[in-house]
């Protein structure tokens, strides 16, 4: 009777009737199976332990289908007609009858294991702690416990499926439904937050370790839970999540430490309400198990393997092997440098083998290293540009050719470090900083212009003109000019100076 009773008023005969495609035939077959299943049976072949003739009137029949019958007509109406689709109709249904005044759902994982021999993909299985294939199913209940929607696919984490499973409840709840998503530490990423930001819709769930320090001071307070007082002693604060944005924080101490962290969107309610609703996140686990133990949610019947496209991402294998080849090199590199090391601080060795022998054969080897080294690994290099300064596309050598310059830049570095002396800086005041790094920084410029027009190094420069000097001599009221002779180099590099 009471059956009867949720059917009518979740208007059961027409969703029924949407499912069967309106087929009066098909409409009494899922109402029959129906009443089997909420008597207890959690597949079709326990339907045999029922007296076909006292269960059939439940859903209008005379008698029950034989087993034999039953299965061709179920997965002829199957076929035809969206699951999905049909629980999504009795969910909204079931709300509109009975809502969910709090607007708190609960969201989780239940992995389904498959023993069968088609390609199923793996995942985690909590029940035997191991990695097994089979499938995994996100289910979304209400506070209350009832079941709303579900999703399934291939296994993954909650941050992952939580998305999907917030699409089908939005839609049972209708627009404008006032919707909270509670969900344990699986969930708890920055993108599931934003996404339900998107959709309108609060969340709350765990912080993940490791916990925050609290900023603000705990406070004791009293609340009233099942007619009895407790002390909760709580912290309430703003914090921040990256890659989000802020959030509510509460903290919970017990013994005067931290026991836990919830994180939430809703900054109104009350600290208690919260922390209620987020204990009351057992329900789903209950929910989870008395479907398992009763309705068989874990009982696979059969999986269709069908050719599709393949879009799921996998790790490509040309970086790992060459990052592989990377770590071979850079082994054999500092192998080869600590056995050098060791040959030239071995006593026993005399220095006419070292140099003659040993020591050329150790740097031979290094240099070989040196050489895999840097043929090994892989690089790739990124850029904003469209175009080169000259309007002509950009091209990948003239990115990499553009990267590669960048040694002319450690090489400034390097000169005003050791050349020009730019550190240590010995002055206190702002302006005698200025000064002394605005004369380093100008004689940078003036080497970096001689080396562009001469071509020569700042240390070729350096040394061969730092030996002619000219002097002058003043007799009476003559003045003598006394010089070395340039050669021919450097008064062509002058001559390009000037």
């Amino acid at each position: 009777m009471l059956l009867h009773a949720f059917a009518g008023r979740a208007g059961a005969g027409q969703i029924l009737a949407a499912a069967a495609g309106g087929q009066p035939a098909g409409v009494a077959l899922l109402s029959a199976v129906s009443s089997c299943f909420a008597l207890g049976e959690a597949t079709l072949e326990q339907f045999k332990h029922l007296a076909a003739a006292d269960a059939g009137p439940l859903a209008g029949l005379g008698a029950l289908p034989d087993l034999r019958t039953i299965r061709p007509k179920l997965a002829a109406l199957a076929d035809r007609t969206d699951p999905v689709a049909v629980q999504r109709l009795f969910a909204s249904a079931m709300l509109a009858a009975d809502p969910v005044l709090s607007g708190v759902y609960y969201a989780g994982d239940h992995f389904v294991p498959y023993a069968g021999a088609k390609p199923v993909a793996k995942g985690w299985n909590n029940k035997r702690g191991k990695a097994e294939r089979g499938r995994a199913d996100t289910h979304v209940t209400a506070h209350d416990g009832r079941a709303v929607c579900f999703v399934t696919g291939e296994p993954s984490g909650l941050a992952a499926t939580l998305a999907k499973a917030l699409a089908e409840l939005t839609k049972a709840a209708g627009p404008g439904a006032q919707i909270m998503v509670g969900f344990d530490r699986g969930g708890a990423y920055a993108q599931v937050f934003r996404h339900c930001r998107d959709q309108q819709a609060h969340w709350v769930t765990y912080r993940r370790a490791p916990l925050a320090v609290p900023a603000m001071l705990p406070v004791i307070t009293t609340i009233t839970l099942g007619g009895k007082a407790r002390q909760v002693t709580w912290a309430e604060e703003t914090t921040d999540i990256k890659d989000y944005g802020q959030a509510r924080q509460i903290t919970l101490f017990e013994h005067g430490t931290v026991a836990l962290q919830i994180l939430t969107s809703d900054l109104d309610a009350c600290p208690a309400d919260i922390l209620a609703w987020l204990k009351s996140r057992w329900r789903e686990e209950n929910f989870l198990k008395y479907a398992s133990e009763n309705y068989g949610t874990d009982k696979i019947c059969d999986y269709i393997a069908s050719i599709s496209a393949n879009t799921k991402v996998i790790d490509n294998p040309v970086p790992k092997k060459e990052n592989a080849a990377v770590r071979e090199a850079e082994k054999a590199l500092a192998d080869a440098e600590r056995g050098l090391a060791a040959l030239l601080a071995d006593p026993a060795i005399t220095p006419a083998a070292k140099n003659t022998r040993l020591i050329p054969a150790a740097q031979q080897k290094i240099t070989a290293a040196r050489t895999r080294l840097d043929a090994a690994g892989i690089k790739g290099y990124k850029t904003n540009l469209a175009a080169t300064r000259d309007g002509e596309p950009v091209t990948a050598d003239f990115v990499i050719g553009s990267y590669h310059e960048l040694w002319r830049i450690e090489k400034n570095f390097r000169m005003s470090k050791h050349d020009l002396k730019v550190r240590p800086v010995y002055h206190r005041k702002r302006e005698s900083i200025d000064a002394h790094l605005s004369v380093v920084f100008a004689v940078l410029a003036v080497i970096r212009f001689i080396e562009a027009r001469t071509g020569w190094s700042t240390k070729k420069f350096v040394r061969t003109a730092r030996r002619y000097r000219t002097n002058q001599i003043r007799a009476g009221h003559h003045t003598l000019t006394a010089e070395d002779p340039l050669p021919p180099d450097l008064r062509e590099a002058l001559t390009l100076i000037k």
